[in-house]
């Protein structure tokens, strides 16, 4: 048989609903579409039908479809097997190239990777059930809510029925519990609909959190990379006019790069790392970086200055993030 890698990656559908998911909801699903399924590779080189379109070669859906849950079917998974004409010289192609040769060791391989599935599926499985046990049982259906009440309400007008008069200071007191009980439970619906609005908040902004670490790193080395040009121009020999335009386009550039070099620890990376810094020399690159910004809006600072250098241990993100907010 020989020895061959493999690797699997399961994408749970059910989370990539529009509004729900992190980034560019069809961006995604349209990767989903390109590569879902498990591809076959011969020393690099892909071999057909395996992971194509309408191919289910590990019969995943089949197996899916037996086990009465689509949790783990092709279309959530994305992999690749792959194998060497060397190290595995018995798994041969077919004479029409569609695929191996039906042999005892291209069922090993096959049936390899199913087993591999199937203690995925297995421990998916027990993830989900130890989740379930795990989750208290909380009935948000205000039809419950309102049974109770008119429970309640019954109760009351029974007992005050049978009550002697001298006691029906009593019945009042269980009528305005039940009032203030119906209260709370007006309140503890809304409460529940306003969290469950700031979950969904929550996911979206962590969306555009990611999205904007990605593009800040793209940007920040396309803005190194444009200020190198313009630092080798200022050797050349070029016109004053063309000179003074480079360099107000140099201003600018190192003012976005400033920018874009604060962004970075707020990157997912660096906002969990503590670290020694001197906070005037942060301090400092962030008012520079806001220079522009200043003067447009005609804002004058007055700092006051430490006698000598801040060093402090703190996770830079953080402090950036707090700074800038006092700025805005």
């Amino acid at each position: 048989m020989g020895p061959f890698d493999f690797e699997l990656y399961w994408y749970n559908r059910k989370t990539q609903r529009k509004g729900k998911s992190t980034g560019e909801y069809q961006a995604l699903r349209n990767l989903l579409d390109q590569w879902m399924g498990i591809r076959l590779y011969r020393d690099g080189f892909r071999v057909y039908p395996y992971g194509t379109e309408d191919d289910d070669w590990l019969e995943l859906d089949k197996t899916a479809l037996k086990s009465k849950g689509y949790a783990l079917n092709r279309i959530q998974l994305v992999g690749q097997v792959e194998i060497g004409r060397l190290s595995n010289p018995e798994l041969l192609d077919q004479t029409n190239r569609e695929g191996l040769r039906q042999t005892p060791e291209e069922a090993i391989l096959k049936e390899t990777v199913q087993f591999a599935v199937e203690r995925l599926r297995d421990e998916m499985n027990r993830i989900t059930k130890e989740q379930k046990d795990a989750k208290e049982p909380f009935i948000a259906d205000e039809t419950k809510t309102a049974d109770l009440e008119k429970r309640m309400k019954t109760a009351i007008t029974s007992i005050r029925k049978v009550v002697p008069s001298e006691h029906r200071e009593v019945v009042q007191e269980l009528e305005l519990m039940r009032e203030e009980f119906a209260r709370f439970a007006s309140q503890a619906r809304e409460r529940i609909a306003d969290m469950e609005k700031d979950a969904d908040q929550m996911i979206a902004m962590a969306g555009i959190g990611l999205m904007v670490e990605v593009v800040a790193h793209e940007l920040t080395r396309s803005a190194e990379d444009a200020l190198d040009v313009l630092n080798s121009l200022k050797r050349k020999t070029v016109p004053e006019e063309i000179r003074r335009r480079l360099e107000s386009l140099r201003a600018s550039m190192t003012s976005i790069s400033k920018r874009l070099r604060i962004l970075d620890p707020l990157s997912v990376t660096g906002r969990q790392r503590k670290e020694r810094f001197n906070l005037d020399e942060l301090l400092n690159e962030m008012l520079e970086a806001h220079e522009a910004q200043f003067e447009r809006h005609q804002v004058k600072l007055n700092i006051l200055p430490a006698d000598r250098p801040v060093q402090i241990s703190a996770v830079k993100g953080m402090v950036v993030q707090v700074l800038e907010n006092l700025i805005s």
